[in-house]
């Protein structure tokens, strides 16, 4: 559970409005592909 509470994601998609997530979302940039370095990697790269 630590592990999950220190690196995990959830979601709540009734706790915050759609239009603040979508700003939200457009500021942060796409989550990048499989392929691509992994998500971890892109939430360290947008939390500096």
């Amino acid at each position: 559970m630590a592990h999950f509470a220190a690196k995990g994601f959830i979601s709540f998609p009734s706790a915050v409005p759609d239009h603040i997530n979508q700003k939200f979302l457009d500021d942060i940039g796409e989550a990048p592909s499989e392929n691509e370095k992994g998500m971890m990697s892109h939430y360290s790269n947008i939390m500096k």
